[in-house]
């Protein structure tokens, strides 16, 4: 059943919120190290953690996105100027209702130009290696493990989910249901056509990347196909083998899920959602966030929206997802 969310959520602003501590971490993942930030509530524990496995594009820990150049202003002209930091306010404000959240650098981010061989396993899987590290902490409790996925973070949650037995639930935040190709194929002529581009140009663009992607589902490459964006054709095959239709996986899993969609994302367009809700079976908990944009804030304040955490944390206490001080 698809929820709207409503000013109910905000009784939980009332509710007292934690003292914070961050420790600067560490863990190993195919031979490099991930840097990143566990933040606890106060007092010893354990708490129910919240890893946040990210979306595309080399991003920091924090999320952070500089709001500048032509398409923000076409885009998003109310936060031109602005830094946006998302994944450290979200995590900030589930570590204020007592959850310990570990947030990370994407690899290709820590090792722009020193990545080594690209494969499946390395560019997207660190999240497997920050599960190994979380349940290592004494502030851990290991039967309380939430992965919480963000745009393409939402596509992958699954697929590490069902391999293992230690998950206890997901969340999907501005997840699409439409393959990594597609959704990005639509981005570019969508995009291109609210900022007056060259659609034509664009529509060029996308044509070429679906062209590849059929070739990759086809299984008709070999060694020397070209990479796209950097990443061989091996390392694509393996990624839609993996995440083709996401919603199986999701399915496959059988934990409590919660998808979240934002009403003003244009990235994620909420139908993406309604698709979700067609064919997920294991779940009816999908929202929908009036007035929130792919990046979690509003289209004037760059703050992580307070509608979306209080949503998180009331669907977390509804799972008896419990802190470590409750």
């Amino acid at each position: 059943m698809r929820f709207t969310i409503s000013g109910l959520f905000f009784l939980l602003a009332l509710l007292p919120g934690w003292s914070q501590q961050d420790y600067a971490v560490s863990f190993e993942h195919e031979g490099l190290t991930v840097m990143g930030t566990f933040t606890t509530p106060e007092g010893p524990g354990p708490f129910a953690t919240i890893i946040i496995n990210p979306g595309s594009g080399a991003s920091d820990r924090d999320g952070t996105l500089p709001m500048i150049g032509a398409n923000i202003g076409c885009l998003y002209p109310n936060l031109l100027g602005d830094t946006l930091r998302h994944y450290k306010g979200l995590g900030e404000a589930l570590v204020d209702s007592g959850y310990a959240v570990l947030r990370y650098d994407k690899l290709e981010y820590s090792y722009p130009t020193s990545l080594g061989a690209i494969t499946f396993e390395k560019l997207w899987l660190p999240v497997r290696s920050a599960i190994d590290y979380v349940k290592s902490r004494p502030d851990v409790d290991p039967e309380n493990i939430i992965l919480l996925g963000h745009s393409e973070g939402s596509t992958l949650i699954p697929h590490i989910a069902k391999n293992r037995d230690d998950i206890r639930a997901l969340i999907s935040v501005g997840g699409a249901r439409t393959p990594f190709d597609s959704i990005f194929a639509f981005q570019l002529v969508d995009f291109t056509q609210r900022c007056n581009g060259n659609v034509a140009v664009a529509q060029a663009q996308a044509a070429t990347i679906l062209n590849y992607f059929t070739q990759i589902r086809n299984n008709n490459w070999n060694a020397g196909t070209p990479p796209l964006f950097g990443v061989p054709a091996s390392a694509w095959y393996d990624y839609v083998q993996a995440t083709d239709p996401v919603v199986d996986n999701y399915n496959e899993n059988q934990l409590p899920t919660l998808f979240i969609g934002m009403e003003l994302d244009i990235n994620v367009p909420p139908s993406e959602l309604d698709m979700f809700e067609a064919q997920v079976t294991i779940t009816d908990d999908f929202w929908l966030i009036p007035g929130l944009n792919h990046y979690m804030t509003r289209n004037d304040d760059p703050k992580v929206s307070q509608m979306l955490s209080d949503t998180i944390i009331y669907w977390l206490r509804g799972q008896n997802i419990s802190t470590g001080n409750d």
